[in-house]
């Protein structure tokens, strides 16, 4: 019986661990990023600020960061409107463990976002 236990513990501790994070954003405001250059992602409620600061250095090239711990809330703003700086804001996701982007109630991954979202 302690085997069986045991067993199950480690493989909810395997799921939760590999448990995928999300951001969020609305189309409408997807729109408006598009145009203006300005994104504001809703992020997991367990990422800090702390390690948004530890990542957003690597990035300053092609936007800044602004994290609203209370609010979970990333504000980038692109430096240059171009597809390489969009595309460096997947790169901006992932190291904070975001694997899929939630789009008005779709998930999707961070490729699918670019391709069919971002560019």
């Amino acid at each position: 019986m302690k085997k069986i236990l045991l067993a199950l513990v480690v493989m909810l501790a395997t799921f939760a661990a590999s448990a995928q994070k999300t951001a969020s954003l609305s189309a409408k405001a997807l729109e408006s990023g598009k145009s203006t250059g300005t994104f504001v992602f809703l992020m997991p409620s367990d990422i800090t600020t702390a390690q948004v600061d530890e990542v957003k250095g690597y990035y300053k090239q092609y936007f800044t960061v602004n994290y609203n711990q209370v609010k979970h809330e990333a504000t980038l703003v692109l430096i240059e409107n171009k597809e390489m700086n969009k595309r460096v804001i997947l790169r901006f996701l992932s190291s904070l463990g975001t694997r899929t982007v939630n789009v008005d109630g779709t998930d999707k991954t961070l490729e699918d976002f670019f391709d069919n979202d971002l560019k």
